[in-house]
């Protein structure tokens, strides 16, 4: 009767061994992919800031770029006021209006580059995310949360 109680206290012990190890091992693998989850999420963060960032700098070249643009508007203009003398009105005009004309070209072409810049760079930025939520599938991650990761990738405008 001794030697089946202590083969029950064995198996008993056995089990709790058991039972613990897999809470332990379950316990660290849940971590694991909060963590690598975590990362991806930090992952997609910054190619957002990173988007921002280089959206704003093109902002700032083109804002630049105009303020140049002004300056050499102000300087024609005041080097064709000082040839005043020597032009008639419709001359000054004229030449008012081709130096106009010119400026506005160059500033369309300046804005068709950087839509096509910001473009590109949406582009790039989409298809890293899409890089990031397949390593999420292949990881083993829901549809349901890589659901909220292309709910992430929406906001990303091309």
């Amino acid at each position: 009767m001794d030697r089946k109680m202590e083969i029950q206290d064995c198996q008993l012990v056995n089990q709790m061994r058991q039972n613990l190890q897999y809470k332990y091992n379950h316990d660290e693998v849940v971590s694991k992919m909060k963590d690598k989850e975590l990362k991806e999420v930090n992952k997609i963060k910054l190619l957002e800031l990173d988007y921002d960032c280089e959206i704003k700098q093109g902002k700032l070249k083109k804002d630049l770029i105009a303020l140049d643009l002004q300056k050499q508007v102000q300087i024609v203009e005041t080097e064709l006021k000082r040839d005043l003398g020597k032009q008639t009105k419709q001359e000054l005009e004229e030449a008012t209006m081709r130096t106009k004309k010119e400026l506005d070209l160059k500033q369309m072409a300046l804005e068709q580059k950087d839509q096509r810049l910001a473009h590109g760079i949406a582009l790039e930025k989409k298809a890293q995310c899409f890089l990031v939520i397949d390593s999420l599938h292949r990881d083993g991650l829901s549809v349901r949360e890589i659901k909220e990761h292309l709910d992430l990738l929406d906001e990303v405008e091309l």
